[in-house]
């Protein structure tokens, strides 16, 4: 082989092995494209969140949008609290019961031959005390629409058991609207149950959101890492006082394996500790980058140090201490 044709297949050979670098950086950038260098967590979009699925099931990994769906939940949450007031007059719970109808998901209440007479006995006792979300997968069913399926758990104020809940949550990002599926055994019964970010799924059934009203906008949320900070604490401190076993799969495991030999004697630490859950509070924090996942170290009014190692949002395994 001549040292021209030698030299020109090096020179090739590098030039290709460059581009496979520069290729291989720009995916890294892209994937990571949530995060500022270096700084931990960025603050998210300054205005309307970003829908980041497209064709396929996925867990939702954007702050900001995690919330504006939990915040959808909560309003619609908060009707139904507000139905079961003792206070009501007639003219209140028809308001309230209208209010209800016009979040409901437009194929739910066809199904189900919902009416506004009906709302009362269907919600009147709806359990939303503590709600908790454990997971949040996204689907885009086409341009505008996306479709959010909720895990998550609800107390009783009488009682320390709690209910796990499925809802689905519909949103068209171009009208700013939103409706809901409450139904734990709906969810099951339509497939959507027990997804993953393998699932194929057919949400066919579903069509656009329409009929929009003033109880159904769809509004963004921007989360500050402060705000975000203030969140971990108040779902740590629910779990510790009311959900012992959800709480006890979240801790790190060498700090649960050092710390408990099983969950009884996590749950006697938790009952035993209960004045000291209920006054926590955040003093400082710091967050960093750890791989993949964000790291979030807060200090308490006392000095103790909680260490959450976040993968998704409210996603998280935690370690009490330095």
């Amino acid at each position: 082989m001549s040292n021209k044709r030698r030299n020109i297949i090096i020179a090739l050979s590098i030039i290709i092995l460059c581009l496979i670098i520069v290729l291989l950086l720009l995916f890294n950038r892209f994937r990571n494209y949530n995060y500022e260098a270096g700084n931990g967590i960025t603050e998210g979009p300054t205005s309307d969140f970003e829908f980041t699925v497209e064709n396929f099931i996925s867990r939702v990994s954007v702050r900001n949008e995690f919330y504006a769906v939990k915040n959808a939940i909560i309003i619609f949450n908060t009707r139904c609290d507000n139905l079961s007031s003792i206070y009501n007059t007639d003219e209140d719970i028809t308001s309230i019961s209208n209010s209800i109808y016009d979040i409901l998901d437009s194929t739910y209440v066809k199904d189900n031959n919902i009416t506004i007479d009906n709302i009362r006995n269907l919600f009147d006792n709806f359990d939303t005390f503590n709600m908790l979300i454990d997971d949040m997968y996204c689907f885009q069913q086409d341009e505008n629409l996306y479709l959010y399926i909720v895990y998550g758990s609800v107390g009783n104020i009488s009682k320390v058991e709690r209910t796990n809940f499925k809802y689905i949550v519909r949103v068209d990002k171009e009208n700013k609207t939103f409706s809901i599926i409450p139904s734990t055994l709906y969810v099951d019964e339509i497939g959507l149950g027990n997804v993953n970010e393998d699932s194929d799924i057919n949400v066919e059934q579903f069509k656009n959101i329409t009929n929009k009203n003033a109880n159904n906008i769809f509004n963004d949320s921007i989360i500050t890492d402060e705000e975000y900070v203030y969140d971990l604490i108040e779902d740590y401190k629910i779990r510790s006082m009311y959900d012992y076993s959800g709480l006890y799969n979240m801790l790190d495991e060498e700090y649960r394996n050092t710390n408990f030999h099983d969950q009884y004697v996590f749950e006697e630490y938790c009952k035993n500790n209960l004045s000291k859950f209920v006054s926590i509070s955040v003093n400082n924090y710091n967050k960093s980058r750890v791989g993949e996942k964000n790291k979030y170290i807060i200090v308490d009014q006392n000095e103790e140090y909680y260490v959450f190692t976040e993968e998704y949002p409210m996603k998280y395994t935690v370690s009490v201490g330095k």
